[in-house]
């Protein structure tokens, strides 16, 4: 083995991992290519802004593939919303504005000199130029966000994903992929420091104030009492292994049939509910036209033990729980 091949292998073994984490924490990955494009490596990524990829696809791309790792912002992943710093000259003195908001936030800084600044939020936008300069020849954006919609290169990748040959390099904040939720409110902070260097005129900017919240995360909504105390009262060991899926640390959860992999993972909602999203399009009742879901507990039960009939897990429910 040449060790040419071998370093091909350990970058390719290293960015499989890459996508696993992130993947793992609720971010829906695509490949993108390596030839400084920052292109996505397949003819659309589209299906991916409403599904996250499964361990088969993840493996056909970072393992048989060379490729690197982009981020799908938008609801797919939990309301990932990313202001992108294409001047990087301006990053200090916005920070410096909001710097309570950012010194929890993860901060990248790009290829290009450039800065990411990442979070979630139950209200996010498209990808929206927040701050111009129309005077300019090039580069005329100064500050954009990549909400639904949006893709940006992950940090970690490697080098050749830029054109400039230079890695994305995390600056501060918690260790990616963990990526906070922020309020609406400090949303709204994060930008109306951002578009103080906007040089497109007081009209535009009035525009602009319209589009901070265009689109909301999906909330649990009003659920029955008996369907909230079983949610409550219930783990997932009971609804899961009576029907084949195992569990290593009680997070990460392996479909029926496999014995390794993550086609499931427990996550928390806004609301301090436990959510299992499920990444496999092999995973049965759970996913039974193969994509990507996520469920509530009695969601799960009703699709596991009652082949869906809400009124009959609803019923067996009432006799279990006390609401």
């Amino acid at each position: 083995m040449t060790i040419e091949f071998q370093h091909a292998a350990n970058q390719r073994f290293a960015v499989h991992r890459l996508a696993m984490e992130y993947r793992d924490a609720g971010i829906s990955i695509v490949p993108i290519r390596l030839d400084g494009s920052k292109e996505p490596a397949l003819d659309s990524w589209k299906p991916y802004q409403s599904r996250i990829a499964n361990d088969d696809e993840l493996s056909e791309w970072f393992l048989h593939g060379c490729h690197g790792v982009g981020l799908v912002c938008g609801l797919i992943s939990g309301g990932l919303e990313v202001l992108d710093f294409d001047d990087g000259r301006l990053f200090e003195p916005w920070r410096q504005q909001v710097k309570s908001i950012v010194e929890r936030l993860p901060v990248v800084e790009t290829g290009s000199g450039g800065w990411h600044v990442l979070f979630r939020s139950n209200e996010i936008g498209g990808n929206i130029k927040i701050a111009s300069d129309p005077q300019r020849r090039e580069k005329k954006t100064l500050i954009e966000t990549k909400g639904e919609g949006g893709l940006i290169v992950a940090e970690g990748n490697p080098c050749a994903v830029h054109k400039s040959g230079l890695p994305y390099v995390q600056y501060s904040g918690p260790y990616l992929p963990q990526i906070p939720r922020i309020t609406p409110d400090e949303r709204c902070e994060l930008w109306r420091a951002a578009r103080k260097f906007d040089l497109r005129g007081a009209a535009f900017t009035r525009k602009l104030s319209e589009k901070y919240t265009r689109t909301t995360v999906a909330h649990s909504g009003s659920v029955h009492p008996v369907v909230t105390a079983f949610n409550n009262q219930t783990d997932w060991e009971s609804i899961l292994h009576p029907a084949g899926w195992t569990c290593r640390d009680g997070i990460h959860w392996t479909r029926p049939g496999k014995l390794h992999g993550t086609s499931a993972k427990v996550v928390t909602a806004d609301d301090g509910s436990e959510l299992l999203t499920v990444f496999s399009g092999n995973a049965g009742p759970l996913s039974p036209d193969g994509s990507h879901r996520t469920l509530s507990k009695f969601k799960a039960w009703a699709l596991l033990s009652f082949d869906g009939d809400d009124r009959a897990a609803f019923k067996a429910a009432s006799q279990e729980v006390t609401a």
